[in-house]
């Protein structure tokens, strides 16, 4: 106990476990507890690095438990497990093998070979394997046990909220590295397979489980559904309001316990939601998707290029004494699957410190072009071109060899990746990537292809609601600040009733977040007329809303987006990241615990929030409150701002922001920004988005590609610079079609 507590050092605690094993020897009959004390004390001698010491200490523990409990009990799991991972750390893989297999032969027994409770046992088996060079071997243990987690992962995160059900993503990682690994050393269709199914099947579980559970509640008619949706959905706008105001009052002690009490609300209305067994068949379906029913929905002419960031490990090498622990190095893989494959080919991208700050340059890069209004663009250029093109050879040069003769190319990003517009990526002297003939999409998962006809099930909406050019200065909105007669702010109470040069961006830290201002986007105001043209020539019949200004209010967007089949907001978008850290509770007197609030868009009267009401809304739209609209049916959510698919990024779900509070939500496709965007060339390149979509009938993919071509090529005839930041901004993420 003094030892945990930090009071005696090491090699005080072992005297003093000599000195326990001593008074234990001085009674008469042997002692059950004894045990407990020789483990201790070995664990004790291996962290001193004495592990003849701790060899001895195992096995004395051991002959003690087998001299009370017998040779097949349960008590031996425990240090039959330690001494093995001693062996093996001791160079005696074949010994660490047969001590392990006996615990999990008494595990077997006793629970049988698909209980939780085998997990470390067979984790240590896998690694062994490995280490000895059965690849074979260790890959069947590791298939066993991923399949086994992720089932075990997939019951949890049904009842549990979302922090809670990305906590226990912890269970499933590593074995599915080793399967990765696997493949890359020695492509074998069978290992492939395996790996692409492991990695298919855990893709995004909690993203997906949220979002099938937001759907459902929306969908059901239930007055105690209801009711508990509504208790979400104040509980997020207080944790909102509580991080976008921070501590106005400079009580500290009183904010935190608002906070608290706001997580505790939303955590047990997300509880509650659970219970309900919400989860209906069509998603169970999606979810079960693996690797064949995602090979069959492939269409033709298209490849699927899923990257995935993970720790891989080196094969053994022949002769070569066993290493322990098993090394491994932090990497980029990429699954490739095309149209009619029998079996997808996996290939080694490269470390994933040098992609990942090469994705971090390219984004200081531009972010560099916006603030000095390109002053030097051959120079940024150049700049731009050399870092670009090393990114390209890590990250899409080993993939690009399997491409051949499709005209798609669907991309499932992991980690950094996710930050990165892959149709900016430089090639030769003056060329891009999205100069080739295949377009480029974004996918959430590779599942996404297998659900796409079944989400179609889902009624479309009908109608444009798009904002822009928000008058940020706005004091009409506030009752402390607008005049006694003041129609706007008559107008925004009445949607709270019913709800009961510049560039579109800003970054902030944590602390000057309060003082932050945004600056006016006259830009936007004609983009918005330029799409509103447009939908009301192809689109006859269905409405278009189209507010600007004082009407651009958070208010009128909560009550007005549900139902529409495309939502355009123009504005700023702004991502808390770079100081902030997303797991402390509050830092600076803010809320940072959940990504979801540091992401939002700025809409009118942002710039007065300071002097919001109790029942009033504050002009900023955190990701936290859309997650909790109701957008089933929206096709489009369209953000024409700056890095407004920026976020937290996390291996294996995504990113944590507008992205995916738009995803939970309901939204089929979110059409953002991944790096700053320039006001004019935004407009430009939205109303070459719009035509393409509903004037020629284009699908999103093809949209999406034509607008960014279209500017390129535009900038090319003009004799302008081609920088990435003029065009390459925008991508789409979701339903390509």
């Amino acid at each position: 106990r003094r030892e945990a507590a930090g009071e005696i050092d090491l090699e005080e605690a072992i005297r003093r476990g000599e000195e326990a094993i001593e008074l234990a020897h001085a009674v008469r009959e042997p002692l059950f507890y004894l045990a407990f004390i020789y483990e201790a004390q070995a664990d004790r001698f291996w962290r001193a690095g004495r592990l003849a010491e701790a060899a001895e200490m195992f096995e004395r523990a051991i002959e003690v438990r087998e001299a009370h409990a017998g040779p097949d009990h349960m008590h031996l799991m425990d240090p039959l497990r330690g001494y093995a991972e001693l062996q093996a750390q001791l160079g005696d893989l074949d010994k660490a093998l047969s001590l392990n297999r006996r615990a999990l032969d008494i595990l077997i027994q006793q629970l049988g070979p698909d209980n939780f409770l085998l997990q470390d046992s067979l984790d240590l088996e896998a690694r062994l394997l490995w280490g000895k060079g059965d690849l074979n071997g260790s890959l069947e243990v590791a298939q066993h046990l991923e399949a086994m987690l992720r089932e075990v992962l997939e019951e949890a995160i049904v009842g549990l909220p979302e922090r809670q059900s990305l906590g226990v993503l912890a269970w499933q990682s590593w074995q599915r590295d080793l399967m990765i690994s696997a493949a890359v050393a020695e492509p074998d269709p069978q290992w492939s397979a395996a790996a692409a199914d492991a990695l298919i099947r855990s893709r995004g579980l909690v993203l997906d489980s949220l979002a099938e559970r937001h759907r459902s509640a929306h969908s059901l008619d239930d007055p105690r559904v209801a009711r508990v949706v509504e208790e979400l959905g104040a509980a997020r706008s207080q944790l909102a309001r509580l991080a976008v105001l921070g501590n106005r009052h400079g009580d500290l002690q009183t904010y935190q316990q608002n906070l608290e009490a706001a997580r505790r609300d939303k955590e047990r209305a997300e509880r509650g939601l659970a219970a309900y067994d919400l989860q209906l068949s069509r998603e169970r379906e999606r979810s079960a998707a693996g690797i064949a029913e995602v090979t069959a929905a492939v269409p033709q002419e298209t490849a699927l290029v899923a990257y995935t960031r993970y720790q891989r490990f080196e094969p053994p090498s022949l002769g070569a004494k066993p290493s322990w622990p098993l090394a491994a190095t932090p990497s980029y893989a990429a699954v490739i699957l095309l149209a009619g494959d029998t079996a997808p080919r996996i290939v080694d991208v490269g470390a994933a410190d040098a992609i990942d700050d090469g994705v971090r340059t390219l984004s200081r890069l531009t972010w560099e072009v916006a603030e000095t209004a390109d002053r030097s663009p051959r120079r940024s250029l150049a700049s731009f071109r050399r870092r670009g093109s090393e990114l390209r050879s890590l990250v899409w040069d080993p993939v690009a060899p399997y491409l051949g003769g499709v005209s798609r190319v669907f991309v499932v990003p992991d980690g950094d990746l996710h930050l990165l517009p892959f149709g900016a990526l430089p090639v030769g002297e003056t060329a891009y990537l999205i100069d080739s003939t295949a377009a480029l999409h974004y996918l959430s998962a590779e599942r996404d292809l297998v659900g796409a006809s079944k989400e179609l099930e889902v009624p479309t909406g009908e109608g444009l609601l798009a904002m822009a050019d928000p008058a940020f200065d706005e004091t009409n909105l506030f009752a402390a600040l607008a005049g006694d007669d003041s129609e706007v702010f008559q107008l925004a109470q009445a949607d709270l009733d019913r709800a009961a040069g510049v560039f579109r961006g800003q970054r902030a830290t944590c602390g000057d977040f309060e003082s932050m201002r945004f600056d006016a986007l006259p830009a936007s105001l004609a983009e918005l007329q330029s799409i509103g043209h447009v939908w009301r020539q192809r689109a006859p019949g269905q409405p278009a809303i189209l507010l600007d200004s004082a009407r651009a209010n958070e208010a009128a967007f909560k009550t007005r987006a549900a139902g529409n089949r495309v939502l355009h907001l123009a504005t700023h978008g702004y991502f808390l990241g770079g100081e902030c850290d997303p797991l402390a509770r509050v830092e600076h007197g803010r809320l940072l615990e959940n990504p979801l609030v540091l992401s939002g868009l700025a809409l009118a009267g942002a710039n007065h929030r300071d002097a919001t009401g109790p029942d009033e809304e504050d002009g900023i739209l955190t990701a936290e409150e859309i997650a909790a609209l109701d957008l089933q049916g929206v096709q489009w959510a369209v953000l024409s701002g700056c890095e407004t698919g920026v976020g937290e990024a996390m291996a294996g779900e995504g990113v944590f922001g507008l992205r995916r509070a738009f995803q939970i939500a309901g939204a089929r496709t979110v059409i953002m920004s991944l790096w700053p965007v320039d006001d004019e060339a935004t407009r430009d390149w939205m109303a070459a988005l719009y035509r393409h979509r509903f004037a020629e009938g284009a699908t999103t993919l093809e949209a999406v590609h034509e607008a960014s071509l279209e500017l390129l090529a535009g900038r090319r005839a003009a004799g302008l610079s081609t920088h990435p930041f003029y065009w390459a901004g925008f991508v789409a993420a979701g339903d390509w079609q």
